[in-house]
């Protein structure tokens, strides 16, 4: 019985520094392999600044379009009614009463 080959890892190279002497592509499952694999990050160049800036702008957008969720979620569980509320139905009433920005009141 044959063993598979292990994987093999070979650096991802960028489109200016690959060679221009063939211009067909590589043919075969190794090719199909490399070009799945994510580039490795260098930390040591990495534009720290930036990354935590993008890291907390997307961290805010992330609670900001999630946060009406919870706002329904805790009309459902203090309902005082024993039906089970749609989420449609509280968004429905929410809105009606406060606008929009009900759904974003205590978020802060």
């Amino acid at each position: 019985a044959r063993q598979p080959n292990p994987p093999t890892r070979r650096a991802m190279t960028s489109p200016s520094t690959r060679s221009s002497s063939s211009s067909a592509a590589p043919v075969g499952p190794s090719h199909a392999k490399t070009s799945a694999m994510p580039r490795e990050v260098d930390w040591d160049s990495l534009d720290k600044r930036k990354f935590v800036l993008n890291s907390v702008g997307l961290f805010s957008a992330v609670t900001m379009a999630l946060y009406p969720l919870s706002v329904i979620k805790t009309r459902q569980m203090v309902g005082s009614d024993a039906q089970m509320t749609k989420a449609r139905d509280i968004v429905r009433d929410i809105v009606r009463e406060r606008g929009v920005r009900g759904l974003y009141r205590g978020f802060g």
